[in-house]
């Protein structure tokens, strides 16, 4: 018996056995580890997978703690196929996960049920997964069941690290837990304080890995790039990552690799980095390193081109991609080596938490079975992430924001009186303090004091209606609430949000004339700097302003109701901006990978579609030559096959 097989069984990965070098023994233990999931051949667990799914296959809740790469997704899909629920729900903390979670269910499970992941598509009368951020899920009042309550990275709702997701995913998590039938928390290796007893849970801590991890430390006199160039030329061939602190950290070392020669072959590369230049900007640096074969991954892309460029890397011939943060958080890539350039986030140094998580691109289950792993940093000292859940820990210390946040958990009448103390001291009703709960209490009652006296004297400038609004009427209500409500947002200001909406509106699509508007007079060593600028406020605008005019509508039309006077509605002005003024199945398509320019060439052949599904459907069904036909070019038509398989 080889030794490979022999140590392969020992430690129970037994995916990686090729049934043609094994023994009768070798077999029978295998089929040990196999589960028939209404395919075909069935599949194979390794061991520690095997373990968890035994209890998810019969029905138990599971918090699951392990490292990257174990396959947790994969238990999501097994569940599924054995227990075969009516109501899923997936709750995951990005759209880049979004993004994932809902072409590998898609693929699985999206002739058997409706899959939902934007809240305009409604629920089916038979079976539905929702993939939603909390976010959306929060949004949504059409859920009254769930058979199957999956939580995606679970250590998001560590109350030691509040912000306004963080407040967003346990508010949703306190209420969808009280209906869930099974629920499946999954994340990286983690301490938890939390009581999982309390929602019925087994809690498994692996530490299997089913991909070695090697670490190299090129830690010398040297500047980092020139030890960064030293390695891609010794490993040219290989999947590579390079983590990089910020988009300027990433602007740095794709300047340093094309001032040295490093150049990478890659026809796909090539002809996606052409097609970013003419529609995007041909100075743009995420379109001139795609030339040279190097991909590029962070906050400030837009969402599909980042799309766009992971699955290049994944599926094409672009072999090295330059990343920040943007895919630690559980995002899967196919890559061999890992190279982690700085030891920050942003501006913070990154704890052994997230370290782990980076390292953990190294090596792919299935794919590369040794991954390795480049520091030319030292690595943060070893230390243990611990989790601490509100609603599943001692619940006489939730903080004032919480018990107005988390109503459905805390029903004593201790809370309750407590509840009725704070709308008593903040002269707001409990709907409006719970339905504003992921900012604080005192960010609420300073909005509040902000609009009151303007809604009581009816202010025209607050108290309008209609989709039509201007850029002023958008200003006056988002200066508001700004410095409140938009703590997240780069913006410094509601002019500076209303500008870039407004701007948006102007170029009716067109980010190219987006950008040479605001390059104009720039100097050319500036240019990147502003792109990506430019590019982030894309994102920001379609967050950060809808989300607060919601939140100031709210607070208008309460005090609206005090002073009998006519009430206010953004709604429509939201949406609008929302969706960047544009058709919003064009920026449905947008979030699915078909950027914006594309979509815009393709509206009029999906115009006749009522929902993002059905127009999916016939982009999937469409060969290459038909949208060919339609005027695209083979590298356009491209594109669209690869977001929307």
């Amino acid at each position: 018996m080889p030794i490979s097989v022999g140590l392969l069984r020992e430690v129970g990965l037994f995916p990686y056995l090729d049934e043609t070098d094994l023994t009768w023994k070798d077999r029978f233990a295998r089929n040990g580890f196999r589960h028939d999931l209404g395919t075909e051949t069935g599949v194979t667990f390794h061991r520690a997978q095997s373990h968890a799914f035994r209890y998810l296959a019969r029905g138990r809740s599971v918090v699951l703690s392990a490292p990257t790469s174990f396959g947790k997704s994969f238990l999501i899909d097994a569940t599924i196929a054995t227990t075969k629920p009516k109501m899923v729900v997936v709750v995951v903390p990005t759209l880049s996960l979004l993004d994932e979670q809902r072409r590998r269910l898609s693929r699985r499970f999206g002739s058997q049920y409706r899959i939902i992941y934007r809240n305009d598509q409604s629920l089916s009368d038979h079976r539905n997964i929702l993939i939603l951020t909390q976010e959306r899920l929060r949004e949504r009042d059409d859920i009254e069941s769930i058979d199957f309550f999956v939580v995606d990275e679970f250590y998001k709702l560590n109350a030691k690290k509040p912000d306004s997701r963080n407040k967003c995913l346990n508010i949703v998590f306190s209420k969808y837990s009280k209906i869930a039938k099974q629920m499946f928390l999954l994340g990286p290796n983690v301490e938890s304080e939390a009581d999982f007893s309390r929602i019925h849970a087994k809690r498994i801590d692996s530490d299997s890995v089913t991909v070695a991890s090697v670490i190299h430390k090129i830690i010398d006199g040297r500047p980092k790039t020139d030890r960064l160039i030293e390695l891609l030329r010794s490993r040219f061939d290989e999947k590579t990552i390079i983590f990089c602190r910020s988009p300027e950290s990433c602007r740095v070392v794709a300047r340093a690799l094309a001032n040295s020669g490093v150049t990478f072959s890659s026809e796909y590369g090539e002809q996606l980095g052409s097609w970013l230049g003419k529609e995007f900007h041909p100075d743009w640096i995420v379109s001139l390193s795609l030339k040279k074969g190097i991909g590029m991954h962070h906050g400030s892309m837009p969402r599909s081109v980042g799309q766009q460029v992971l699955s290049a890397f994944d599926t094409k011939d672009v072999n090295v991609l330059i990343c920040t943060s943007s895919l630690i958080e559980g995002v899967n890539t196919k890559a061999k080596n890992v190279i982690i350039f700085d030891k920050k986030i942003s501006t913070s140094k990154f704890d052994y938490f997230s370290y782990k998580n980076i390292s953990g691109r190294a090596g792919r289950f299935g794919a590369y079975m040794v991954g390795n792993v480049f520091l030319l940093e030292e690595p943060p000292a070893a230390d243990e992430y611990a989790v601490e859940i509100p609603s599943l820990s001692d619940a006489s210390n939730l903080s004032d924001d919480l018990v107005i946040g988390l109503s459905d958990f805390a029903t004593e009448e201790r809370f309750e009186a407590r509840r009725a103390a704070l709308v008593d001291r903040y002269k707001l009703p409990l709907e409006v303090l719970s339905r504003l709960a992921t900012y604080s209490l005192d960010q609420i009652s300073a909005v509040a004091d902000a609009v009151r006296s303007l809604v009581k004297n009816a202010d025209p400038s607050i108290m309008w209606r209609g989709a039509d609004a201007d850029y002023e009427q958008v200003r006056d209500v988002l200066n508001t609430a700004w410095a409140e409500f938009a703590t997240k947002s780069s913006f410094r200001s509601g002019d500076q949000a209303a500008f870039y909406a407004f701007r948006l509106l102007y170029c009716r699509g067109s980010v190219r004339r987006f950008l040479d508007g605001l390059l104009r007079d720039v100097p050319q060593d500036r240019y990147q700097i502003v792109i990506d600028t430019a590019l982030k406020s894309m994102r920001e605008v379609d967050f950060h302003v809808p989300e607060v005019l919601r939140s100031v509508e709210l607070i208008v039309n309460y005090y609206a109701d005090q002073y009998k006077v006519a009430s206010a509605d953004y709604s429509s002005a939201a949406i609008k901006i929302e969706n960047q003024f544009l058709p919003p199945l064009v920026k449905a398509l947008d979030e699915i990978g078909i950027p914006v320019p594309l979509g815009l060439k393709i509206k009029d052949l999906v115009s006749g579609f009522e929902n993002i599904d059905d127009a999916l459907r016939y982009l999937r069904a469409t060969s290459t030559g038909s949208l060919m036909d339609f005027g695209l070019t083979e590298f356009e038509a491209q594109m669209i096959t690869l977001a929307a398989s």
